[in-house]
């Protein structure tokens, strides 16, 4: 769930280093070029994430250190001559900068938040503290949204139409169209719309990061961007996240694994089925789950249980340690179900389906089904993607009721 979706930002940076100074406006080049390593996009990224771990309060002076810290134990990773004077001065200051560092380190604020402005809010805090310009921090909040609204299941649309209401971006261009002319541009202004438009333009991971890097330029930094944002809608190949993964020093995969699991225990789940414990969750009272397809919008490949307790229980069996037939022992009902691609399909009597948009299905045990269904007519369900988000929250808000 979390690790996978984390590793974006880092693979970006990583396939993005060795282009950065010898610059490609090519799609098909090596993804792993001898040298390629994580640069300071990838150690500033795990820095903000420390802090989200260990400061509840999100203090800027916390962050300050664990982005001092971190960033003084690797201090050839690359960074900008203020950034790395920043880094060493004992009470360092903003220096106004608009320059891409506030984008880059910006995503795990997106994973962490549970609401679009906590997003917004603690993305202008992680710019603030040295990228104190309106740029550096409107840059560092688009690509924190984005993480966000693509985590949450928006469509590419409606991500779209967000960041250039918001942040007046342009976003109607194409890579074709910037690749030619485009140059090295460390600004905000000049390399997160990029990076988003290569979110907006692939549809793989893999193709994402290409599209980005054959823009030339900071090549590692608009990879960096744009990873964050496309591992949030498709899944990493297995090859290229378990060679990043290794490219990482001891240090900063236990930070990136902390995080993971940090995220996981935020998440509304009871718990994260796995081959060691899906046993002990068999029998259980199913009243609703929600089911995936491979390459669906949100996380691809998750199932959703809710029983009549108002327990959650989640399984990947695409990311996670545990195979498609133990779901199918802890959901008995989801064996029977074959998905149309719009929603319908065959599932088992006594069962309804609602298509949640983009390759999610939920199913609803006919007891909970109309009262559901009226419950989902009075909330504010404006567009499809919305009961994507707030099916769980329905069911449980239904089952208070009935307990009350």
């Amino acid at each position: 769930m979390g690790k996978v979706k984390m590793l974006g930002a880092l693979v970006g940076d990583i396939i993005g280093s060795t282009y950065e100074w010898y610059n490609t406006k090519r799609t098909d080049f090596e993804l792993f070029e001898k040298g390629c390593r994580f640069t300071d996009d990838s150690v500033m990224t795990l820095a903000v994430a420390k802090w989200l771990i260990e400061d509840e309060n999100h203090s800027a002076a916390q962050l300050i250190k664990c982005m001092q810290e971190l960033g003084r134990k690797h201090p050839d990773a690359g960074y900008g001559g203020h950034f790395y004077s920043w880094l060493f001065t004992e009470n360092p200051q903003p220096y106004n900068s608009w320059g891409n560092g506030a984008g880059m380190r910006v995503s795990p604020v997106g994973l962490y938040a549970k609401t679009l402005e906590e997003a917004l809010e603690l993305a202008e805090i992680t710019a603030s503290v040295s990228h104190n310009h309106p740029e550096g921090v409107k840059g560092a909040q688009a690509i924190a949204a984005s993480v966000f609204l693509c985590k949450e299941g928006r469509s590419k649309q409606k991500i779209k139409e967000y960041v250039e209401q918001t942040f007046g971006y342009n976003l109607h261009r194409t890579i074709a169209e910037i690749r030619p002319r485009y140059g090295f541009d460390v600004s905000c202004q000049g390399s997160v719309p990029e990076a988003i438009i290569a979110f907006l333009e692939g549809n793989s991971f893999e193709e994402v990061i290409r599209l980005a890097i054959s823009l030339g330029g900071d090549s590692d930094t608009i990879g960096c961007m744009a990873g964050a944002i496309a591992a949030c809608r498709y899944p990493i190949p297995d090859d290229i996240a378990e060679r990043c993964d290794s490219l990482l020093t001891g240090d900063l995969r236990d930070i990136k694994d902390r995080f993971c699991d940090f995220i996981d225990k935020r998440s509304p789940y009871v718990k994260k089925l796995t081959r060691d414990n899906y046993k002990e969750c068999t029998g259980l009272d199913i009243i609703a789950f929600s089911s995936a397809a491979p390459g669906a919008m949100g996380d691809a490949g998750a199932v959703e249980v809710v029983t009549s307790k108002g327990e959650v229980y989640y399984a990947n069996p695409f990311y996670e340690d545990i195979e498609m037939e133990q779901v199918f022992q802890v959901c008995p009902p989801l064996s029977e179900c074959r998905f149309g691609v719009f929603g319908g399909g065959v599932i088992p009597e006594g069962w309804q389906t609602i298509y949640l948009g983009f390759g999610n299905h939920l199913v609803l045990h006919e007891s909970i089904s109309e009262d559901f269904r009226k419950e989902a007519e009075q909330s504010e369900i404006k567009e499809v993607g919305d009961l994507y988000n707030k099916w769980i929250d329905i069911i449980k808000r239904l089952l208070a009721n009935r307990n009350a």
